[in-house]
């Protein structure tokens, strides 16, 4: 439960400034008429950016469970939980990649989907030197070109409407820096690192079904 607590923490710190990049990035698949499902939505922080219709947010840490409690956001714990219900938008950033059957998790999601509702998936990219021993990070457990995951959409009954690079990596000691800077600064510094990242990258696919 410790380890939990400490995930809900580290990935809320990590969130309150990539989902104001995501909420501007993305906004084009946001309107108010819409329902949006988030899945692996942390502590709510895209959901509480998004005004719409209907709204509701999968998450399974139950620590950011209660922050979602507190923020009275909807959600469940399992996909599963989420019957007949379909959606305009889902999002299924930088989660992917965590999971140990993300093709089954992507298929759900589709199914999720209106008749011209899109899916959009963040997915991580590592580096070719990139090794157990200099990458800190050991939750990620796939790591796909831009390639070799539109192929993987295709055989799924996906397409890819839009694809591209997510443009910010938050710096090294930002925590440290939230003590002195706004969100809003720790995402322009984000901005600005991201060239000067030679790591991991981060890629975006907005997907429809064919």
């Amino acid at each position: 439960m410790q380890n939990q607590k400490k995930l809900s923490e580290f990935f809320t710190s990590v969130s309150e400034v990539t989902n104001l990049y995501y909420r501007k990035k993305f906004n084009k698949y946001i309107n108010q008429q819409f329902e949006i499902l988030d899945f692996g939505c942390g502590s709510g922080e895209l959901l509480g950016l998004i005004q719409c219709k209907y709204k509701i947010g999968v998450e399974i840490n139950k620590f950011s469970q209660n922050k979602l409690k507190t923020k009275k956001i909807i959600f469940v714990s399992k996909l599963n939980d989420i019957k007949k219900k379909k959606f305009d938008t889902i999002f299924a950033l930088s989660v992917i990649d965590h999971l140990q059957d993300p093709i089954y998790f992507i298929k759900k999601l589709a199914n999720k989907l209106k008749k011209n509702g899109q899916l959009i998936i963040i997915i991580r990219h590592d580096n070719k030197n990139q090794n157990q021993i200099n990458s800190s990070w050991k939750g990620h457990l796939y790591s796909w070109s831009m390639l070799s995951f539109n192929n993987l959409l295709n055989s799924i009954g996906l397409r890819s409407i839009d694809h591209g690079i997510i443009k910010m990596t938050l710096p090294p000691g930002y925590i440290f820096l939230k003590k002195f800077f706004s969100t809003a600064q720790i995402l322009s510094l984000s901005k600005l690192y991201y060239y000067f990242n030679f790591k991991d990258r981060r890629f975006y696919f907005v997907c429809k079904k064919k």
